[in-house]
Order: C-alpha cells, then sequence, then structure tokens
C-alpha cells in the first residue's frame, strides 16, 4: 500500500492500492489445481484434517463430505431444514452453524452429531477456534463464547455490535469481529 489516510467525514481509514502485482493478473482459474461440483450452492467449507475430508455447507441444508485428495463425495449429511451458514473444525470435532442459530457439534471421523449448542436467536454466520475456545457470531447481533474442549459450555457473550455480525479473526492477542452495522470491533 502507498500510505494511509484519515476520511474527514467519518473519520474513517482507508488504504490506498498499488497497482496489482503481476501474478494477480491472470485469471484466478488459472492458478486453480482441482474443481469440484456439486448440485447445489455452496454456502461454507472446512477441512477435517484428521480424516483428510473436506466438509461443504450447501444450500439445501446438507452437509456434503469430501475425500480431500480427488474430491469425491463420501457421505452427504441431511438431519436438519436448516442452512449451514459457517463449519470450523476443533481438534477432530466439526462444529456447524445453522440458519435456526443452532451449533451442531458432529464428529469429523464419522459425521455423527454429538451435541447441539442453543443460545443464538439469530442464524450462526461465523465460527472462529482459538485456544480453548470457540466464539460464534450471529444474526442476533451477538459473539457467544464457548468452551471447545468436552462439555462445549457456554461461557459468555460479547454484546455492541448493532446488526449482525458476519466474520470473526484472531490477530495477537484480540478478537476481531466485523458486522452489517458497518463496524469492525476490537
Amino acid at each position: 500500500c502507498t500510505g494511509l489516510f484519515t476520511c474527514p467525514v467519518k473519520r474513517t481509514r482507508f488504504w490506498r492500492k498499488q497497482a496489482a502485482p503481476f501474478w494477480w493478473r491472470y485469471r484466478m482459474d488459472d492458478l486453480c489445481l482441482r474443481t469440484f461440483f456439486d448440485s447445489q450452492k455452496v454456502r461454507c467449507i472446512a477441512p477435517a484434517e484428521a480424516k483428510k475430508t473436506v466438509w461443504c455447507g450447501v444450500r439445501d441444508g446438507s452437509i456434503v463430505i469430501r475425500d480431500m485428495s480427488n474430491g469425491l463425495v463420501l457421505r452427504r449429511l441431511r438431519e436438519k431444514e436448516d442452512f449451514v451458514w459457517c463449519l470450523t473444525d476443533v481438534n477432530s470435532r466439526m462444529w456447524c452453524g445453522y440458519s435456526s442459530g443452532t451449533i451442531c457439534i458432529r464428529d469429523a471421523q464419522t459425521g455423527r452429531p454429538l451435541q447441539n449448542v442453543s443460545g443464538h436467536t439469530g442464524g450462526v454466520f461465523c465460527l472462529l477456534w482459538h485456544d480453548d475456545y470457540v466464539f460464534s457470531g450471529s444474526g442476533d447481533w451477538t459473539i457467544r463464547v464457548h468452551r471447545s474442549g468436552g462439555t462445549y459450555t457456554f461461557v459468555r457473550a460479547l454484546l455492541g455490535h448493532a446488526n449482525s455480525v458476519r466474520c470473526l479473526t484472531w490477530h495477537g492477542d484480540y478478537l476481531w469481529s466485523g458486522s452489517d452495522d458497518y463496524s469492525i470491533r476490537v
């Protein structure tokens, strides 16, 4: 980036872009190794490292489990009518966030449901695992903190956004969250 300047109206910082590096000038599909298709729109994807599979949440509410090496469909799970909006692998447990606000924790080896975690009143848009905790962002404007080991207990809710929490990341010692309220909270 060439520099940072401040917009005097909203006091928002913007980064000014330089010209794209040479490798960005090529079409992205020129860099693609493989393409796998599904009969439904893919909403989310997460690797399950222990089993060498990749889990895909698709539009009809199914979870499609594929072999990571060749893309073949190994299993299709469909036990809920809700959309799957996010997935994350936590110690061989796949956390699946649904449009109903429920999080279903599944065994990443077998796909078997282990526990449902409730508490959100809006759909779960994002999940993030850091240390011993899983953070879930939702359409109910909250971030919920859960213990990731054994009992998967609720720890606390983080409040402050004025619209749906769409994305989460961890950097350094801080949780960052992005929302439909046009804000990023740290």
